[in-house]
């Protein structure tokens, strides 16, 4: 029995496995709408994205993939055994592997727990955070738990191939941009909107470089906060919070909301944790702020972490999501 990442061509097997545990196994504690919904999530398309970002990992068992693994950063998101082969401890080998992988950089596991699954993670240790609910088809209410489990901090060790694995990185500093980082944000503004708009014109490249810097001499540290965690020469990621001062209503009584945009890490630097520390801090500021609640429009590889930290749904169908300040 070995645990190993997954490669492109295992993605028929693996696609196999999840369709078939879920069409066997959810439709004895779930409605259709909301077995057809994990069918959806789990498709063809976004295995193979995590295979490609090496997120994957197959259990095989007599030269035979019997179980499936995946995860995104802190965030445990697939464990799937063939339903023939449950109940002979190959969710928990691939659990604890996971564990390991995340274990590397991360002090706590997370995940949302299925129905048939929960009490596999239970008997892990892992503890219920809060319920939330995704709205189907047919107007069908899918109610989950999100979890998590602390992990022991670990300095050195086996990774589940055999390799040793990393420690744990130090935690970088998160801080605000100054004046002098300006002709930095703007490098990143732009590489975060090519990244998620697609391909921008000369002629839009030329605007924003132009007026950018201008937009954020003027708003910098007033208005608007960039923060930034940095790598040895250069800046790794950042996220800007921008904070608009509203007439008064039940939604925000301070008056005080805050928007969130332009969470991007640099691609050497991802998958370090980078974005859930500038997350955290961000919402730890918050209430100096006197904030009232902190909106943001979720991309889909985003909306995990901003789920782990404390957002939720406010219009599912767009992942427009909001933080509510204690």
């Amino acid at each position: 029995m070995e645990y190993i990442k997954a490669a492109e061509n295992d993605t028929e097997e693996i696609l196999t496995i999840v369709q078939d545990t879920i069409r066997t196994i959810y439709p004895r504690y779930y409605p259709q709408e909301v077995v057809e919904f994990f069918c959806s999530l789990h498709c063809r398309e976004n295995i193979v994205r995590d295979i490609k970002d090496g997120l994957v990992g197959v259990l095989r068992v007599d030269n035979g993939i019997v179980g499936t693994g995946c995860y995104q950063d802190d965030h445990i998101t697939r464990v799937y055994v063939k339903p023939e082969c449950q109940g002979k401890g190959y969710g928990s080998y691939i659990m604890q592997c996971l564990e390991n992988e995340i274990g590397a950089k991360y002090d706590t596991a997370y995940l949302d727990a299925s129905l048939p699954a929960s009490h596999l993670y239970e008997k892990r240790g892992y503890q219920t955070l809060r319920h939330d609910k995704w709205n189907v088809e047919n107007g069908r209410v899918l109610v989950y738990e999100i979890m998590a489990k602390a992990l022991p901090h670990t300095s050195t060790g086996i990774n589940y191939d055999g390799r040793f694995f990393v420690p744990r990185e130090n935690t970088e500093k998160v801080e605000y941009a100054k004046a002098a980082d300006i002709a930095a944000l703007t490098e990143l503004r732009l590489a975060y909107l090519e990244e998620d708009h697609g391909k921008l014109s000369e002629d839009e490249i030329e605007i924003i470089k132009r007026e950018l810097p201008n937009y954020f001499a003027r708003n910098l540290n007033q208005n608007l906060f960039c923060y930034l965690v940095r790598g040895q020469e250069e800046i790794a990621a950042c996220a800007f919070l921008l904070v608009v001062e509203k007439p008064m209503s039940p939604s925000f009584i301070t008056g005080k909301t805050g928007a969130v945009l332009n969470v991007y890490t640099k691609p050497p630097y991802r998958h370090k944790g980078y974005a859930r520390q500038i997350m955290e801090k961000m919402l730890a500021d918050a209430a100096d702020k006197n904030l009232s609640v902190i909106d943001l429009k979720s991309t889909e590889d985003g909306y995990r972490l901003y789920q782990s930290v404390g957002f939720v749904d406010d219009v599912p169908s767009y992942h427009l999501m909001k933080f509510t300040v204690r």
